[in-house]
């Protein structure tokens, strides 16, 4: 096994969350602390010399930094690896933004044991919903309007399924939150997971939804069919592991779980809508 140990000087932090595990290598503690705002939820520290992935985040004249995806899967990279480098001479800020999606994204598409699909996750008056949604289609935003309808919060990124097809909560800092969030933990600290964090649920809803300035919200019901390549589509590990990740979203669809589609505008006005369309929907399902 190559040296996964820092240069002289660097600092180097190791994590295993949900059976993956990623090392951050940084120019000093400073830059670490950072990092710690972003530590996904459920991760403990591991052995450096076991992580089979790990990002390098370097400084460029002291003004632009650099990140590196110079170990992938085991395998480093070469230095010459465009392929490599996630961020190039970049501000602070942005280079930790492009860390943290990439992170996050090797969680979702390695965990082994668990199946990540793109979605915002809510649990109402008992009822867990997930809202599929890739990138920029305004996830965040209606979570956060169900939020302030008394919704408790899973996750505003992926739903994460286990091999039963339960949703385990992935609570990141929601934007609006962050400024009243309590101070990380150390990025050695085990387990930051709250005590009172909400138990793994199964699915009682599926939304396809999306935002699209002046759309309707105009609920259709989908077919079993219809919901499951819907899961399938926002699910990361489809591609790679496709027998795997269809048998735990029928699992999670055994059920029958409501399952509706539509377009929408903006979110606040919609949130009311969907979980009285949700609960219009629970005296009939089996």
């Amino acid at each position: 096994m190559s040296d996964l140990r820092a240069p002289p000087g660097d600092r180097l932090t190791a994590l295993e969350t949900y059976g993956v595990r990623v090392a951050v290598r940084a120019p000093d503690e400073a830059v670490l602390s950072h990092v710690r705002a972003f530590v996904p939820p459920h991760s403990k520290p591991c052995n450096p010399g076991e992580i089979a992935h790990r990002f390098t985040v370097m400084a460029e004249n002291g003004r632009r930094w650099s990140v590196q995806y110079d170990i992938r899967d085991g395998e480093p990279a070469q230095p010459v690896d465009p392929n490599s480098w996630i961020a190039t001479e970049v501000d602070f800020e942005f280079a930790l933004g492009l860390l943290e999606s990439y992170w996050h994204g090797a969680l979702a598409l390695n965990a082994p044991e668990h199946f990540f699909v793109q979605a915002g996750v809510v649990a109402y008056e008992g009822r867990l919903i997930v809202m599929l949604g890739k990138g920029l289609t305004g996830k965040t935003t209606l979570v956060t309007e169900l939020l302030d309808l008394g919704a408790t919060y899973y996750s505003d990124e992926y739903a994460v399924l286990d091999r039963d097809g339960r949703v385990h909560p992935y609570a990141v800092a929601l934007p609006r939150s962050k400024e009243a969030a309590p101070e990380p933990l150390p990025i050695d600290a085990p387990e930051p997971l709250p005590i009172d964090a909400p138990e793994p649920l199964p699915i009682d809803a599926v939304v396809a939804t999306g935002y699209f300035p002046g759309a309707e919200w105009r609920p259709r019901r989908l077919s079993h069919g219809e919901g499951l390549l819907a899961l399938l589509s926002h699910a990361v590990p489809a591609q790679s592991r496709p027998e795997e990740t269809m048998a735990v979203l029928k699992k999670a669809l055994e059920h029958e779980p409501t399952m509706i589609e539509s377009r929408r505008d903006q979110a606040g006005p919609v949130a009311s809508l969907l979980l009285a369309e949700i609960a219009r929907e629970a005296p009939t399902r089996v």
